[in-house]
């Protein structure tokens, strides 16, 4: 198993690993999970830094903000239903991002209270706020995050996913090989440089990179029934599909020594989500088994990953420089798991 080297400038093996750099570029639509899948990896080689990020101040605003941003999407997606007269107001409030900002910004007790009891009541209508997390997993525990005492979990800081602003780098170095992983292996240190890149759609023709070896493209399967924030008409799965044929072929061109793996992300929001809206709902080119819950499950996940993987360019490499996972970023499966795959391929490919 991998873990985090530290050594000293001038140490052979430290100067080993900087000439085993490897660069990953991570890509993906927005809000498809690439920020939490480079928390992971940061929780794996570099604890120090997962654990400063957890306890600083900047993570306790990072969720504040969330919380808030989630609170105006369920007030702006509810109704009067479940409401008394003085909670109808606070929708009506917290429904204007101006007054939403306010409100959170000279937050009381007992405004706190005020939020906690109209999520309460706005919850109630489950046809309302069909995002059960990480959105719910916030609102359900506001009595936690915003107190002045408040300190994040490891859960929260997974669950704080917010679009990222701006490209940037993460260096996992030293990371040390096992003999029994990779016996072949000259040196025991390598070195990971991922690049997080923005999905938004005029930030796409920068994705490809003249120096990457190796791309992650990251999808959400839990995305099937949500629209573009961009347009509010395009399907968010349907882009993600169209942005991963558009891409792939250019990673595994003829010729090119490029790898590409697709991280199929969010099984666990997917499952919750399949069980109550229909996947033919959204697709309609989709005919899984829809009277039994837990095969109609499986249906729909096979049709969404043909969906991505019915390309002539992918199935030629499969296995050989085109990989597939599926995982939810926020569990330690990934971080146990899948990390460890990942990084086989990562450093297989480093050596051939």
């Amino acid at each position: 198993m991998a873990s985090c080297f530290r050594g000293h400038k001038g140490d052979p093996d430290v100067e080993r690993c900087r000439k085993r750099e490897i660069p990953i570029v991570v890509i993906g639509t927005a809000g498809s999970g690439k920020s939490t899948v480079i928390k992971q990896f940061e929780k794996k080689f570099r604890s120090d830094a997962f654990q400063t990020h957890m306890s600083g101040q900047q993570l306790r605003d990072d969720i504040r903000a969330f919380t808030r941003v989630a609170m105006v999407r369920a007030c702006r997606r509810s109704g009067p239903d479940n409401l008394d007269e003085k909670q109808q107001r606070l929708r009506q409030k917290l429904c204007d991002d101006d007054n939403a900002v306010r409100f959170f910004d000279n937050l009381d007790m007992i405004n706190t209270m005020k939020l906690i009891e109209l999520w309460a009541a706005i919850k109630k209508n489950p046809a309302v706020f069909y995002s059960t997390d990480p959105e719910t997993h916030f609102l359900e525990k506001m009595k936690d995050t915003l107190a002045a005492d408040y300190k994040p979990t490891e859960a929260d800081y997974l669950k704080c996913r917010q679009q990222t602003t701006e490209e940037y780098e993460r260096l996992f170095g030293g990371i040390k090989l096992e003999k029994a992983m990779c016996p072949f292996a000259k040196t025991k240190y390598h070195s990971l440089r991922i690049t997080d890149v923005r999905g938004d759609i005029n930030q796409r023709g920068n994705w490809l990179r003249p120096n990457a070896r190796i791309y992650m493209y990251v999808a959400s399967l839990a995305d099937y029934d949500l629209l573009m924030a961009e347009n509010d008409a395009t399907n968010r799965l349907d882009d993600s599909i169209r942005e991963f044929h558009a891409h792939a072929p250019q990673i595994l061109a003829e010729g090119s020594t490029r790898i590409l793996i697709l991280l199929f992300n969010k099984k666990d929001l997917f499952l919750e989500k399949i069980a109550r809206e229909g996947l033919e709902n959204h697709f309609e080119d989709y005919e899984g088994a829809q009277g039994d819950p837990s095969q109609n499950a499986k249906d729909a996940e096979k049709f969404i990953k043909g969906k991505f993987e019915n390309n002539e360019v992918v199935q030629r490499w499969k296995q050989i420089r085109y990989f597939s996972f599926t995982t939810s970023a926020i569990d330690q499966q990934f971080r146990e798991r899948i990390i460890q795959q990942l990084l086989n391929i990562f450093i297989v490919d480093q050596l051939s």
